[in-house]
């Protein structure tokens, strides 16, 4: 059970890792067509680092720019959305998302999307999910 648990989160964090790239675009509001979202964190202390799903999660009422979710005891508002069209079909590792789909990753700011960066972050993450608005602004802007 517990390998089932860090696959799992390996799957989710390598997934929302690889969406800030370019082509990526931000949106205003998407919507999860399986209804499902995913909320992720990762906090890293002095020795150690901890990654994978919230604790408690409350979802926002839906996943647009200026809703609110709680995770673990805390409020978070959401201020970008990037949205990623799969070029490919992704299979492996129980993903199932085909060329043409979409996935989403929903934030505070866009610092608290996955990076290489060790820094404590909560985000959402919609497997697959349909942008219903988009922005103009490239996904670096802030």
């Amino acid at each position: 059970m517990a390998f089932r648990v860090l696959l799992v989160t390996t799957v989710f964090l390598v997934a929302s890792t690889s969406l800030v790239s370019t082509g990526d675009v931000r949106a205003e509001v998407v919507e999860a067509i399986d209804g499902k979202v995913k909320c992720l964190s990762h906090r890293h202390w002095f020795i150690t680092t901890v990654s994978g799903p919230c604790k408690t999660f409350t979802p926002p009422a839906k996943v647009a720019l200026g809703e609110t979710f709680v995770a673990d005891g805390d409020t978070h508002q959401i201020g970008v959305i990037v949205a990623h069209q799969a070029d490919e079909d992704m299979l492996t590792y129980g993903m199932d998302i085909r060329k043409g789909e979409w996935t989403c990753v929903a934030a505070e700011t866009l610092e608290d999307i996955p990076s290489d960066e060790e820094r404590d972050r909560t985000w959402l993450y919609i497997r697959k999910c349909a942008p219903l608005r988009l922005l103009a602004e490239p996904v670096g802007s802030r």
